[in-house]
């Protein structure tokens, strides 16, 4: 059916996928044993960078890189050593010297400059992390350094198609069809050979350590049962908990077809013999792991990476991992012939690829590597194994061996079959250990090794890729086969060892352990006859016997070679005693019954103990035994050990399990309870919402809803129906969770639910009963029921069974027990085991208890903080029990019995602190506490600067601390992109408002005809259209296509498609996600991964529906109506029931788009892109809800959705434009702080936006319907070389403000725009940080004129020139009928009365000779000096080289009498003289001007 077999399905990904994994590795083919050639070194340093690093290292400011170096080790005389232990050692020597003579140079230069770096000896490279490109270089400059070369990691390929993986441990008592295909089993009958004395080892996943068929093999198991990790176990990815653990499944299934055996029925490995060392090297199969993993081979480190040994290097090491295609990356090949100088023999996965030809993977497919196809049990070859030809036309694989369908370990201590090319290489790494085994003499011969296997594999005739009937580019050399290859082997100087071991009465005695030790050491076991054999080289050695029930023997021989030396061990029987005692709770002390009594090891049968908790084993041989004693499945096992030297008393109180929240569970019997009220729940896959009578306590929460599913489990949380079993905890829903029989079941043989109201022993309960319900595809049925009681307690009974022998009645492919809310804490009872049965319960409750519980706030604004760490910490010294305070301030935790320090804390909180004793079941101690911290706010907002270059500005910085704690402060500066500020929408209200005259008109008539065109325009357009877009000219849309330049590319961490039918526009973020259809007027609910939910209208009576946010002062969704009234409408989320409306003027006078709400202030943040305004309005706490607080301007004024950031107190929008990006900005001013890019291109996709809870924005895109999840990222400080702030860090104290100086300096830069941030972050709680927007420009062309007066420097620190007339090569005016006038009243409007105190008037223009090309900022100011003058005597306008800039100019009516009124006008220049001219209109008075400046913009 369709329950999937997870694991199953994961592992053959990773059984043939990970078989693609690899890394890059080093250069030239270095042969073991031959002198290295030194490659040649290019001539220059950017010669020395491969095309992609010189491409990464360019497009970034850092990338992590490769330094490798010419010099190569001579490892020749080193691969010539004869001892083992020798060799090793001087291989690595080798490497090392060379390695650090090779980089010192480098490596010094690396540490001046403060790098990140690692160097490797066995490839002769270092790796650098995060670098930039002139570090790149200097390095390159060396000429020790042969490459430059980018890191790699390879993808997967797909996985090869394969069966599934077995729900059950038990094993087969078969012979695995691999293990007999090679002969293996034959060689282990024949020779007496399983690989003893030989150690392998894998660069894989890892392996599951502990698992039943790899366990007792590990290396690292000692002979007392312990287990030392260090120098058998490398965890280079750092994925593990100190012991072997397996991140994929791929490595525990490579090794146990290796050496695996449990000693029974799962005889999976084909050398059970050999012993095992792992490295998770492919846990990442990122190069520098890999690398690393090679050099652990040959030198094996303790477990903290230091002390390396290379005489604990294994024999063997299996590779099942490379490219899905053939590849020329280097490194590899230097580890390989490193690893075959020390004698190593590397085995390789060749890739599944195929069938195609030319498909073998890297590095299987290099000349240097023996690597392996694949065949299935039918004998074919299979047909994704990789078929060559490899490097350089060589035959690939080199040997083929059985890797269809291979059954073996895998995580969790179960088994399962897997395919691919990673399956058969394995095979032939035990076969070498067989080899090895019984020839020791090949024991590092590598070229000797590879010409046998060459010659005793069995020849198939393919050559449709190339080769020879013998050796072809399918098979290689053909089947592989470990008998002819023992048989081929050189055994001259070998003999035979036999030998029986016998009682004082001449009876043998079968499973004798029989351990040789001399030339080399081997473990036997006799026969049904005692008898043993085995092979071994010439020499002396010592025999020992011994069995269980008798003492030892021992005898020394001589094995000669090509003879047979007998030896017969005679054991005397041990003496016997009896062992006895009592199993009791050790929670009371109670007696255990039917408690299992086993002497782990030893063949003694287990023995239960009595309804009285008592045991005896009459019979127990002297010894020292490990003694097991097993209660139910809540208890934990009791594991001690026993020296029996008499007659033993052995009691034994049994610990209860108990979860990381304390609930404990107990195994009862009558718990089944039938229901009275039928449920509406039927068929496969449903789910059905359950109101609960009485709040129901569990791990913390409280609920008054279960969701029933069909699938057996019951939850508090959401109706979910997951049909595939997991086991406990995990983070997938559900949660929050009874798992009464998690399994895929069915309702439809008659299946039926009902519930019940009862009282239990009087105490309130609730029953939901599943009756007669079936697995899926089975037609077996079973019954059983959840019984939740009022006080918590939890018990799960399990009734009639239809057929007692179904396993699946039985709970093996069920889960069974309960689950917290988070799915991080749960208490399994079993997974996957049969071991329920009809009459049986499981009942869950927690100890005697009490709880602390209350509400964190803000001492400032009273308001909860979230997130606040509550610790109680026990008198005792206990464990520490922590929770953490909800969205509301709110907490409750749970304690048991004893005295506690509890601690509350939360990020820039200062800490409170109580005692709490709990010692009365049931109490409740309520720890309110208001935490305090600092606020800090700055001023001003923002920065900006216009100035030429070499000059300098200085201004204040005010930090204010408005809070009740002290607040530390730290300044730091950001890089930010500045684009030329978007154009206004031409059609726009703004626009029209502003009434700016469109460039190129040289007449009156042509204004007023442009005038009239506009007005045209704009009175077709839509005001509550969905995009910006047609707001815009023809003109202005040409310049929306030009390229904007993010400050960074946000990560889609989330993307769906919502499937409305209309326009996906709003969105709102509850922790669902709510998105508006525009064209259906509906919302719809998701959850976060698109599953939809409900939908409610949105007709709010305009013509659709915009953004969304959530007013969490009431918890309501409010939405931006367009059209209509204009305004915000909230309603509730759980019904769509309307509750409040708000309008106000001037925003909703004009339609809007996007919203968002600060709920530190309770006001909305609400905009548009007709206007170009960001309104901030008042919430409904305040006075007048729906008043306009504050309204800015941002950048770009095509506004759609808004969101708004609490932590860092900023603002988000997105745009409506042909380049769509997300904008951050502040709400004091709507400075831009950064931007985001935009998922996709398109025109105008941006609409809703709003933020989740960990700050990535949720967006629509209403061309496509998608949504996205994208995460916007974090500031990344550093140096901005014109800015600087001092001092850079400090503290405020409460209620006071500290001045900071901020300094431009444009000494060395160019004209343009820069752009900075200053961080100000704080150990505030509410807002830590704080983005102070810093814009210079930089201009290539500035003059100031203090019109009618003289040289004036005004606060800006901006010098204003004296007036002056024109001159040759210099500015001034000219004109006639001009005069200067002046007067000393004070002018309003403006902070600088002196330049508008003096003023020029007549008819006249200023001429600014030679200005450079350029986009130009022309400013002027005008004021009247009397205070009545009237409107209409004055008008004139403004052109700037013969272009109508401003049109019939009326001081008096725009600003009235003594006061400043500034216009600013923007043009482009070509290049030469520019001309302001001041247009005296017939009959009126002549014009004025008091102040002008000329400014080049780039910025523009």
């Amino acid at each position: 059916m369709r329950t999937p077999l997870m694991f199953a399905r994961r592992l053959v990904v990773a059984a043939s996928a990970a078989a693609a994994m690899v890394a890059t590795m080093a250069v030239a083919i270095i042969p073991a044993a031959a002198e290295p050639t030194t490659p040649a070194v290019p001539a220059t340093a950017d010669e020395k960078f491969t095309d992609e690093a010189m491409s990464t290292l360019s497009a970034a400011d850092s990338a992590d890189f490769w330094i490798r170096f010419a010099d190569r080790a001579d490892l020749s005389a080193a691969a010539a050593t004869a001892d083992w232990d020798a060799r090793g050692v001087a291989v690595h020597d080798a490497l090392v010297q060379t390695a650090e003579a090779a980089q010192a140079g480098v490596v010094a230069e690396l540490t001046a400059a403060g790098a990140t770096f690692e160097t490797h000896w066995i490839s002769n490279a270092i790796l650098v992390q995060g670098g930039s490109l002139d570090l790149a270089r200097q390095a390159a400059s060396s000429s020790d350094v042969l490459e430059i070369r980018q890191t790699t990691t390879y993808p997967a390929e797909e996985p090869v198609a394969g069966p599934t993986v077995e729900t059950s441990s038990m094993g087969r008592n078969v012979l695995e069809w691999g293990i007999s295909a090679i002969n293996a089993d034959d060689v282990w009958a024949e020779y007496g050979v399983t690989g003893e004395g030989i150690t392998v080892a894998n660069i894989d996943s890892g392996v599951q350590g502990d698992h039943p068929a790899l366990a007792a093999q590990y290396r690292g198991l000692q002979a007392d049962g312990t287990v030392v990790d260090d120098y058998n176990w490398f965890d280079v990815a750092g994925a593990c908990d100190g012991s072997p653990c397996d991140t994929d499944g791929h490595g525990t299934h490579t090794m146990g077809t290796m050496i695996g055996t449990d000693g029974g029925a799962n005889q999976i490995g084909v050398a059970p013999g050999a012993d095992w060392i792992a490295a998770n090297g492919c846990s990442t199969c990122a190069d520098a792991d890999l690398i690393a993993s090679g050099e652990w081979v040959i030198a094996p480190t303790d477990a903290a990476g230091e002390n390396a040994d290379p005489t604990k290097r294994p024999h063997i090491v299996n590779n099942s991992w490379g490219s899905r295609n053939p590849s020329n990356d280097p490194f590899m090949e230097d580890v390989i012939a490193a690893w075959e100088a020390a004698g190593i023999f590397g085995t390789w996965s060749n890739g599944n690829s195929g069938p195609s030809c030319s498909t073998s993977g890297s590095p299987g497919s290099r000349t240097l590597t023996y690597s392996v196809g694949a065949f299935d049990s039918g004998g074919n070859i299979a047909s994704f194994s990789a078929r060559g030809p490899g490097q350089d036309g060589t035959i690939k694989p080199n040997i083929a061996a059985p890797g269809a369908n291979v059954r073996s370990s895998v995580p969790g201590n179960a088994y399962g079959t897997a395919s691919g090319t990673s399956m058969a290489a394995p095979h032939l790494a035990g076969a070498i250990a067989l080899l090895w085994s019984a020839a020791p003499s090949l024991i590092g011969d590598i070229a000797g090794t590879q010409a046998l296997l060459d010659a005793t594999a069995t020849d198939v005739d393919d050559t449709t890729c190339g080769g020879t009937a013998e050796d072809n580019n399918v098979w290689g050399e053909g089947r592989l086969d470990a008998l002819a290859l023992v048989q081929a082997a050189p055994t001259a100087e070998a003999g035979t060892l036999t030998g029986t071991v016998t009682n004082s009465d001449g009876g043998p005695i079968a499973g004798a352990t029989v351990t040789v030790t001399g030339e080399n050491e081997r473990v036997l076991t006799t026969d049904e006859n005692g008898a043993f054999t085995g092979t071994f080289v010439a020499g002396a050695y010592t025999v020992t016997a011994t069995a269980f029930g008798y003492g030892s023997a021992t005898a020394d021989v001589t094995v000669v070679a090509e003879e047979t030396v007998g030896v017969d061990l005679v054991l005397e029987a041990a003496t016997s005693f009896a062992v006895s005692g009592t199993v009791t709770h050790e929670a009371d002390g109670a007696p255990v019954a039917g408690a299992t009594v086993a002497f782990t090891g030893a063949p003694i049968e287990p023995v239960t103990t009595g309804a009285d908790g008592t045991y005896a084993v009459a019979v127990v041989p002297a010894g020292t035994y490990t003694v097991t004693i097993t209660g139910d499945r809540c208890s934990a096992p009791f594991s001690t050990e026993l020296v029996v030297d008499g007659d033993e008393t052995l009691d034994a109180a049994l610990v209860g399990l108990q979860d990381d929240y304390g609930y404990f569970c107990s195994v009862v019997t009558d718990g089944y309870r039938q229901g009275d009220t039928l449920l509406a729940l039927t068929g496969d896959d449903a789910a059905v919402a359950v109101e609960l009578p009485f709040a129901f306590p569990f791990y913390g929460g409280s609920y008054s809803t279960a969701y029933v599913a069909t699938n057996g489990h019951v939850n508090f949380l959401a109706a979910v129906t997951a049909y595939a079993n997991a086991a406990l905890p995990t983070a997938a829903a559900p949660n929050a969770a009874v798992y009464g029989f998690w399994d895929d079941l069915t309702f439809g043989n008659g299946g039926t639910a009902y519930t019940a109201s009862t009282t239990i022993d009087g105490e309130d309960a609730f029953v939901i009963e599943y009756r007669d319900v079936s697995p899926y595809s089975s037609t077996d049925t079973v019954s059983f029921s959840i019984t939740l009681f009022a006080g918590g307690d939890v018990e799960i009974g399990y009734g009639p069974a239809s057929n007692a022998e179904n396993p699946r009645l039985l709970g093996n492919s069920a889960t069974v027990g309960i689950e917290n809310e988070s799915g991080t804490i749960a208490s399994q009872y079993s997974f996957n085991e049969a071991v329920l049965a009809t009459g049986s319960s499981v009942r869950y409750e927690l100890p005697p208890n009490g709880t602390v519980f209350g509400n964190v706030t803000d001492f400032n604004d009273g308001l909860a903080v979230a997130g606040a760490t509550v610790t109680a910490t026990p008198d005792d010294g206990g464990e520490p029990r922590t929770v953490s305070t909800d969205a509301n301030g709110d907490y409750n935790l749970l304690l048991f019995f004893g005295a506690y320090t509890v601690d509350i804390e939360a990020p820039g909180y200062t800490t409170r602190t109580r005692d709490v004793v709990i010692n009365v079941d049931g109490e409740r101690n309520r720890f309110s506490p208001e935490l305090k911290t600092g606020i800090a706010t700055v001023a001003p907002p923002s920065y900006s600067w216009t100035l030429t270059e070499g000059q300098t500005r200085t201004a204040d910085l005010t930090i204010s601390n408005s809070g009740s704690a002290p607040l530390a402060y730290t300044i730091g500066e950001l890089p930010r992109a500045v684009n030329e500020a978007a154009a206004v929408p031409a059609l726009s209200t703004a626009a029209l408002d502003a009434a700016v005259v469109p460039a190129g008109n040289t007449s009156l008539a042509q204004v007023n005809s442009a005038f009239a065109e506009l007005e045209e325009a704009a009175a077709q357009t839509d005001p509550n259209a969905r995009t910006a877009l047609g707001l815009y000219t023809d003109d202005q849309r040409d310049q929306l296509a030009a390229p904007v330049t993010p400050d960074a590319a946000g990560d889609i961490l989330a993307q769906w498609d919502s499937n409305l039918s209309g326009v996906a526009w709003g969105v709102g973020y509850t922790g669902d996600v709510w998105i508006s259809d525009a064209e259906e007027i509906v919302n719809q609910q998701y959850s976060t991964a698109g599953a939809p939910g409900s939908q409610f209208p949105a007709n709010w009576g305009g013509t659709w529906s915009g953004d969304l946010a959530q007013d969490s002062t009431t918890g309501d969704l409010c939405q931006v109506n367009v059209g209509g009234d204009n305004g915000i409408h909230c309603f509730e989320e759980a019904t769509g029931a309307a509750t409040t409306t708000l309008t106000g003027s001037p925003w909703s006078s004009v339609s809007q788009r996007g919203l968002a709400y600060n709920a530190a202030e309770d006001v909305f943040y609400i905009g548009g892109w007709n206007e170009g305004i960001i309104y901030t309005v008042a919430g409904t706490t305040h006075a007048t809800p729906g008043e306009t607080l504050a309204e800015c301007t941002p950048e770009d004024p095509s506004i759609a959705g808004i969101a708004y950031n609490p932590t860092s107190n900023t603002i988000w929008y997105v745009n409506s434009a042909l380049v769509t990006s997300f904008f951050q900005i502040s709400p004091e001013d709507c400075s831009t702080i950064t931007t985001v890019a935009y998922p996709v291109a398109g025109e105008g996709p941006g609409s809703g936006l709003d933020l989740d809870a960990t700050g990535a924005l949720w967006t629509a895109n209403q061309l496509t319907g998608e949504v996205y999840l994208v995460d916007v990222g974090d500031p990344n400080v550093t140096d901005v070389p014109w800015l600087t702030v001092t001092p850079a860090e400090g503290t405020v104290r409460a209620g006071r403000s500290a001045t900071l100086d901020v300094t431009v300096d444009t000494t060395g830069l160019a004209p343009g725009v820069y752009g900075a941030n200053i961080l100000v972050q704080t150990n505030a709680g509410r807002v830590p940080t704080i983005t102070v927007p810093v814009t210079l420009i930089v201009s290539a062309y500035q003059v100031g004129v203090n019109a009618g007066g003289g040289a004036y420097t005004d606060a800006g620190e901006f010098a204003w020139s004296a007036d002056q007339p024109l001159s040759a090569g210099d500015w001034g005016w000219t004109g006639q009928r001009t005069e200067t006038e002046a007067t000393d009243l004070a002018i309003g409007g403006t902070t600088e009365d002196t330049l508008f105190q003096t003023r020029r008037t007549g008819i006249f223009s200023y001429v600014f000779t030679d200005a450079p090309a350029g986009t130009y900022a022309i400013d002027l100011g005008f004021a009247e000096f009397d205070s009545d003058y009237p409107e209409r005597d004055r008008l004139f306008d403004v052109l700037v080289n013969g272009e109508y800039a401003l049109v019939a100019v009326d001081v008096a009516e725009e600003a009235g009498g003594l006061w400043a009124d500034q216009h600013t006008v923007i043009v482009e220049h070509e290049g030469g003289d520019l001309v302001v001219e001041l247009a005296n209109r017939r009959s009126y008075e002549y014009p004025i001007l008091n102040t002008l400046a000329v400014t080049e913009r780039g910025d523009l």
